[in-house]
Order: C-alpha cells, then sequence, then structure tokens
C-alpha cells in the first residue's frame, strides 16, 4: 500500500524566506524602539541638562533663576543702508531654578558717529 506523499516546503521556499526576513526586521525594530525608550527615560532622569562632558552643569546661582549672556554687544561696524544683517546671543540659565521669559524681548539700536 503505497501513502500518497504530501508536498512540504524547502528550506528555502519564498515562504519560508520572507517569513525569516519579517521575523529579522521585527527583532531590529524592537531593538530600536527598546535603545530609542532607553535614551528617553536616561534623558528624564538625568533632566535633560548636562554639559557635553556629561556631567551635570553646577549652577552659578541657587534658588533662583539667573539669565545668562554669552556676551554683552555686538559690533557690526558700517552697514550700508539696505542690507541685512545678523546677530546671535546665546542665552543659558545659570540658577537651578526654571527660567521664564515673560516679556517680550526689548531691543536696543545705538547709532554711532
Amino acid at each position: 500500500m503505497n501513502h500518497p506523499r504530501s508536498r512540504t516546503r524547502s528550506k528555502n521556499s519564498p515562504a519560508r524566506r520572507a517569513n525569516s526576513l519579517f521575523r529579522a526586521a521585527m527583532i531590529i525594530g524592537g531593538a530600536i524602539a527598546l535603545a530609542l525608550a532607553s535614551l528617553l527615560v536616561w534623558s528624564l532622569v538625568n533632566g535633560g541638562t548636562s554639559t557635553s562632558g556629561g556631567a551635570r552643569a553646577t549652577p552659578e546661582v541657587t534658588g533662583a533663576a539667573k539669565l545668562k549672556v554669552d556676551r554683552d554687544k555686538i559690533d557690526l561696524g558700517d552697514v550700508k543702508l539696505g542690507n541685512t544683517v545678523q546677530a546671535a546671543f546665546v542665552l543659558s540659565n545659570a540658577g537651578n531654578q526654571p527660567l521664564q521669559i515673560t516679556d517680550k524681548p526689548y531691543i536696543e539700536v545705538l547709532e554711532g558717529c
């Protein structure tokens, strides 16, 4: 008595390869999601206020916020009428309390002789 042969998938069938690729993509995607979640939690635990060296910045003022500006003024020299110039200041909080700017910034332009 002969038993009918059943067809089996070969080890290299397209369906099997697609299934393997799907599993690999899911594992890689899960690892990336886990890494991003870990980075987010680490950032929240460290307060997100670390310097480039990884250590927390030491506040200059304790118990209050303090606005720190990298420079007092910028001298743009002589600028011809109609030319556009740009200037930038780096603002930071040198205190250990939250810094809130509630008013519109006031900018004073001085004309030289």
